[in-house]
């Protein structure tokens, strides 16, 4: 499974928690890409 978190604003608490997940991607709405929807199967 695969999982992209996108976040309002950058949340370095957020990002630490989910860094050793395989997996899962945490970006914020501004750095968001067609790439990174098109190749999560959740959102």
């Amino acid at each position: 499974m695969s999982l992209l978190i996108i976040l309002p604003k950058s949340d370095r608490m957020i990002f630490n928690a989910t860094r050793n997940l395989m997996g899962i991607k945490v970006v914020t709405a501004d750095s968001l890409n067609v790439l990174d929807l098109l190749k999560y199967e959740r959102i």
